[in-house]
């Protein structure tokens, strides 16, 4: 099995990066494409059938895709300081498959990014907000 996983810090409490990452609809930007070795980008990664697990009280989401190019991973968040928290990211791919390591760490560092900046320019609930 191969292992990837890599962290990086928010600017935005637990429950908002949550909700984006939760909500279904952001799953191209949140989760990683399993990347073959002769996938160059994330835009000639095929389409596989998967499953995602959402845990809302543990601030967890996993998921996984099947077929010839199974892979599964999770994210997981932790609240840093008041409107700060830091996101872990793991992925995992069996060893018979031959998957390029440079394409899965920038795929899961650009995973990442996407979210980090996403999260970041969506605007705070009132309720957040200090007046």
């Amino acid at each position: 099995m191969s292992e990837y996983e890599h962290s990086i810090v928010v600017e935005a409490a637990p429950e908002a990066v949550f909700d984006f990452v939760s909500d279904i609809q952001n799953s191209p930007v949140s989760i990683p494409a399993a990347l073959p070795s002769n996938t160059q980008s994330l835009a000639e990664a095929r389409a596989t059938d998967g499953w995602v697990r959402i845990y809302a009280g543990e601030y967890l989401l996993e998921w996984g895709s099947d077929g010839d190019q199974s892979y599964s991973g999770w994210l997981q968040i932790e609240e840093m300081d008041d409107d700060i928290s830091e996101i872990t990211m793991h992925l995992s791919y069996p060893s018979r498959l031959d998957f390029s390591e440079a394409a899965v760490r920038q795929e899961l560092l650009s995973a990442m990014q996407r979210i980090k900046e996403r999260v970041e320019r969506r605007p705070q609930s009132l309720d957040t907000l200090s007046l």
